[in-house]
């Protein structure tokens, strides 16, 4: 077989080879042969129907909006009905209410308490679990509309959830802490004197000021005082104790100059990220003597200055922590599978 020019193919222009010719032939019944008009009958047929469509959907939308007025201002949907928590005991018998049990359910309002040889474990409606370690006492405040909340009066909590920041709430006299992903434990006294340790993810403590706390860190809760700085538990003691001084503690110029100098001085490059957020509670020479060390410890991205730092610029400050390689706080999903 000869090979000829394409055109044939397309249009029959030139002299066909044979078998093409024949097997043209062939395959000339399957030819498309609907007239060109074919779209323009297309538009027509919907100009035919377009009324009684949007007639028909207006109607829809109608009554749509009829039952809404109707009927949910008298319908409690499911997911706004206070829900109890599921409790079952890990070790001894943890009391609910005033009932000791090994398996419960715990309502808004009751009260959920652990002696020194009970714990138990609790569902946190459908986004987590808590484990309550001995000697803890919570109430449970709030069950509905995505929001699950407890009181820890006194004790340990350690929570994992899988929900969007804030969906769960930990109330103490000394600050609220707020889950924003995944894996938390939270100890306070009777006093209110305690701790918040974050595994994965963040959480936020607010109380006089916030704290957000990232994963790895902790911060100290003190009643009557501001949440402390956020600081890696795996610091100095020297520099931890200095930040103590600095959080809670009355000192005059010279002695808080001397605790500052011990905290520089103690820091690693990891523990600018304390610096940053002990930066938004000083002023005057400290937050210089802050932003120096800082800059000395991780030199910022290109655009961040000394100056935009002193000066509060949350852009160049952005800049800076994601220098430290800090997980955005709203990328909460990030850590879903910690949770597990």
């Amino acid at each position: 077989m000869t090979l000829q020019p394409p055109e044939y193919l397309w249009d029959n222009r030139g002299v066909p080879d044979p078998d093409v010719e024949h097997l043209h032939q062939l395959l000339i019944s399957y030819r498309y042969n609907r007239p060109l008009e074919l779209e323009v009958q297309r538009k027509r047929d919907w100009r035919r129907w377009r009324w009684p469509a949007l007639g028909l959907a207006a109607a829809v939308v109608a009554i749509a909006v009829a039952a809404a007025v109707l009927v949910l201002p008298h319908a409690k949907p499911a997911w706004r009905q206070p829900a109890a928590w599921q409790v079952q005991a890990l070790s001894g018998a943890p009391v609910v209410g005033s009932a000791s049990v090994q398996n419960a359910e715990m309502p808004v309002g009751e009260t959920l308490q652990t002696g020194p040889n009970s714990s138990a474990l609790v569902r946190i409606g459908r986004v987590g679990r808590m484990e309550v370690r001995p000697n803890s006492a919570l109430r449970l405040t709030r069950s509905s509309g995505g929001h699950y909340d407890i009181s820890l009066l006194h004790g340990t909590v350690s929570a994992s959830t899988w929900a969007p920041p804030f969906t769960f709430k930990v109330d103490t006299q000394s600050g609220l802490v707020a889950d924003l992903g995944c894996v938390f434990t939270v100890s306070v006294d009777a006093d209110g004197v305690g701790m918040v340790r974050v595994s994965s993810g963040w959480v936020s403590v607010s109380g006089y000021r916030q704290a957000l706390i990232p994963a790895g860190a902790a911060a100290y809760l003190r009643p009557n005082h501001a949440p402390g700085t956020p600081f890696f538990e795996d610091s100095s003691p020297e520099f931890q104790d200095a930040l103590q001084l600095l959080d809670f503690s009355v000192q005059d110029e010279v002695a808080r100059s001397a605790t500052l100098t011990r905290l520089l001085a103690t820091a690693r490059r990891r523990d600018v990220y304390t610096l940053m957020r002990l930066l938004r509670q000083s002023s005057g020479s400290e937050r210089e003597r802050i932003v120096d060390r800082a800059m000395e410890l991780l030199p910022p991205p290109p655009g961040v200055t000394r100056e935009g730092i002193l000066a509060g610029n949350e852009r160049m400050s952005d800049a800076w922590y994601n220098q430290m390689g800090m997980t955005n706080v709203k990328r909460w999903w990030v850590h879903w599978k910690d949770a597990f």
